[in-house]
């Protein structure tokens, strides 16, 4: 199993998934203890929606991990489930907004 994200340019990468709610900071927490493997951000809590942000280049290493947290004992384990992109990303993470205009 593998877990394949969204590239958006030469320096960023999303993988979007729903977790738990309750999973949500032990997520965090294994990609602290990851250091410098991603950024976990909370998409939706009520809906356990959340994305891992990283780079194309160390996307295989997210992937392996994310399977990793998966196969872990129960009480360890994060239930991770690979979701599309949301249509609102720009609200999130964003990607697409138009640099603000100086004033002049």
């Amino acid at each position: 199993m593998t877990f394949c994200p969204v590239v958006y340019d030469q320096y960023s990468a999303v993988f979007y998934g729903k977790i738990p709610s309750a999973q949500t900071v032990l997520l965090q927490g294994y990609f602290e203890i990851a250091e410098g493997l991603g950024l976990v951000r909370t998409i939706d809590l009520r809906e356990g929606l959340v994305c891992v942000i990283s780079t194309p280049d160390l996307a295989p290493a997210v992937s392996e991990f994310l399977v990793a947290l998966t196969e872990l004992p129960q009480r360890a384990r994060v239930d991770w489930a690979l979701v599309p992109e949301p249509k609102d990303r720009e609200r999130y993470l964003g990607h697409g907004r138009k640099s603000p205009v100086s004033a002049a």
